[in-house]
């Protein structure tokens, strides 16, 4: 006997006599527990949906009707105008003799029941970015950043995410068969945030062993958008920091691809700044480096100990770029099929 506390589980059984296994197991919980069986590709996990197509080697999470449903209840309609960027981009002016840095909101706090409307919006979001749609993340971390003590201003940043939302309902996640060798893609933005801070991107996927293609990517393992919680100095030590704050959460991914079975060579890192990957491989010393703060250093003993590589691209090979700052309408709707895809149907009539 076992004492069973899951909700949801998958097992699968081989062999001529797989049916009668299955019918076996089955008949032994049913003794005593009270379950339910799923037979068909599309299985259901801690709220997601995961279709199973064995033919083409894919599996496709989704979470089907959550953004519908989230939006009745919070009352959300669909505006008549389409809304294919959750964040208003501003265009930056060149040729300032000054660094053009986030303005400061001086404008009156919300009141009570927005706040918590607020709250609640970012709740109900957070985890269906984190779990499904990542084109959602940056928006919704930048929301959440503001939750706290949000202004009036905050409220037009919230409508254009639910409005987005609306316009955008449904996203999936493509995972297809490879040698699951992980990759990573980092990037930040200076000073574009609240407070001299600056944010750090990053996307982490499998991909084939030597594979050196980065036109395209695989359905993501992880997603990063989230605020430096140091104020850094320059764009080299902005890019350094997010390189660290990628390799830690690589790490980990690291470590379980191995204990999984899938023993890992140094894990490519992604970025676009010379001088950051410079100081990552100890090839290139900025001037008043000292400045850096000593925790972004584990990156380059990581470097050192083979369990990272770090390699330049240009900006416009870096998917990570996407979930630093705001970008112009066409670029979103150019790069979100890289992301997210629209739920399939089940292809597969037998889970055999």
């Amino acid at each position: 006997m076992f004492t069973l506390v899951v909700d949801d589980f998958l097992f699968k059984a081989t062999g001529p006599d797989r049916r009668e296994h299955i019918d076996h197991f089955l008949a032994a919980l049913k003794a005593k527990y009270d379950i339910t069986t799923d037979f068909s590709p599309r299985l259901r996990y801690i709220g997601m949906t995961i279709d199973y197509d064995q033919a083409a080697r894919t599996i496709t999470t989704s979470v089907p009707n959550y953004v519908a449903n989230a939006l009745e209840t919070l009352g959300v309609v669909r505006g008549t105008r389409r809304t294919d960027s959750a964040l208003l981009y501003e265009p930056p002016v060149y040729g300032l003799a000054a660094q053009q840095i986030a303005s400061i909101d001086d404008s009156p706090l919300m009141s009570t029941a927005e706040t918590k409307r607020l709250q609640r919006i970012c709740g109900i979001f957070l985890w269906y970015a984190r779990i499904t749609d990542p084109t959602m993340l940056c928006p919704i971390s930048k929301l959440s950043s503001d939750q706290a003590h949000p202004t009036v201003s905050v409220s037009e940043a919230r409508d254009r995410f639910l409005q987005y939302a609306a316009w955008h309902p449904d996203a999936a996640i493509v995972y297809r068969a490879t040698d699951m060798r992980y990759v990573v893609h980092s990037d930040a933005s200076y000073l574009t945030e609240a407070d001299a801070h600056s944010r750090a991107g990053g996307i982490g996927f499998l991909t084939d062993n030597g594979s050196q293609n980065f036109s395209a990517i695989n359905g993501a393992v992880e997603c990063i958008s989230r605020i430096i919680p140091t104020v850094t100095a320059s764009i080299c030590e902005t890019e350094y920091a997010a390189q660290f704050i990628n390799g830690q959460s690589a790490e980990g991914v690291r470590n379980t691809l191995c204990d999984l079975g899938y023993p890992q060579s140094a894990t490519d890192l992604v970025a676009d700044n010379k001088c950051a990957v410079g100081i990552a491989n100890k090839t290139m010393k900025q001037r008043r480096s000292k400045s850096i703060h000593m925790q972004y250093h584990w990156m380059r003993d990581r470097v050192a100990m083979g369990h990272f590589n770090i390699i330049w691209k240009p900006g416009l090979e870096n998917f990570a770029d996407y979930f630093t700052k705001a970008h112009p309408v066409h670029h979103v709707r150019s790069m979100r099929h890289f992301f997210v895809a629209t739920p399939v149907s089940p292809t597969i009539s037998d889970i055999d």
